[in-house]
């Protein structure tokens, strides 16, 4: 775990601080957060302004989702039942910030300069009446989703970061994990960004290209870490697009796989695997090998 804060003025039992490891391997839940007050109200308010100021970088938790379950109608009324959760769904992922973006921006370290012969690919274009300089900073999403926002943007933002065990409202964390990836949290929405150069940005338009015209992605990747609980196909069936491969329990939820595509499975996990974050663990080809 990269950062964690914990918010004042309410209580908070946790087994966890920054630095801590989170594995797979036990329970997920790594803190709870206990708010009160003289009515359902006070208490509900004191909740989630402290799930606004808990700041955790480093893994995944549903700070938003709880957020959002403290303004439901149901919840602040008191009616309450098992089937609420599913009255939620589906819930759009959230999206970054100008401000989240701004501190990625402002977090991620300067490119090295060019090598020898590489200046054809690093180094910012010369447009005619245009500027000489790269005008945007790009992050790739765990959703697949290129963000970006423009330099000038960015400085004109400049979000207040705070530092650890300082309040996170109004201002945002940010931190980098050994993968590269900035991990931004503002108002209890936490990303992992990836940054992306100008050429990996090229590369990807023309990835895309070739995908269209080419074969596609014939991977299916775990979306987080947990445990293969689950194995819905048997090695070289058929599949349709958007059928399950496998479920994946983490956090008390199974998350299934689905096929990218119609074609034969080859399954590359067995049941009870451990898994990490977008580890491939079947790959579906369009054409049987011979």
């Amino acid at each position: 775990m990269l950062r964690f804060d914990a918010p004042r003025g309410v209580r908070v039992d946790a087994a966890v601080q920054s630095g801590s490891e989170v594995t797979g391997f036990y329970d997920p839940m790594i803190a709870k957060i206990i708010a009160f007050g003289p009515d359902r109200e006070t208490a509900l308010h004191r909740l989630d302004d402290a799930l606004a100021r808990t700041v955790v970088l480093g893994v995944d938790t549903n700070l938003a989702f709880l957020r959002s379950l403290c303004g439901q109608e149901r919840v602040i009324a008191g009616d309450l039942d098992t089937g609420l959760i599913e009255t939620m769904l589906p819930m759009a992922a959230p999206q970054p910030s100008e401000r989240m973006l701004a501190a990625a921006a402002a977090t991620t370290p300067a490119q090295e300069g060019p090598r020898v012969g590489e200046a054809w690919h690093t180094l910012p274009g010369w447009r005619l009446g245009g500027s000489s300089v790269m005008t945007s900073t790009a992050f790739l999403t765990d959703d697949d989703e290129v963000v970006q926002i423009g330099l000038a943007a960015a400085n004109e933002t400049a979000p207040a970061v705070t530092a650890p065990g300082e309040t996170a409202l109004g201002g945002t964390a940010a931190a980098i994990d050994r993968d590269g990836a900035v991990w931004v949290s503002e108002q209890g929405v936490t990303m992992r960004l990836r940054p992306l150069s100008r050429r990996a940005r090229m590369q990807r338009r023309l990835d895309a290209r070739a995908t269209a015209a080419g074969p596609r992605d014939p991977e299916g990747r775990a979306p987080m870490p947990g445990s293969v609980v689950a194995v819905h196909v048997a090695e070289g069936d058929t599949v349709r697009e958007g059928e399950p491969l496998v479920s994946i329990e983490a956090m008390k939820m199974e998350h299934p796989v689905l096929a990218p595509h119609d074609g034969t499975v080859h399954l590359l996990v067995a049941l009870g695997d451990q898994v990490r974050r977008d580890q491939p663990v079947a790959r579906v080809s369009e054409q049987e090998e011979a």
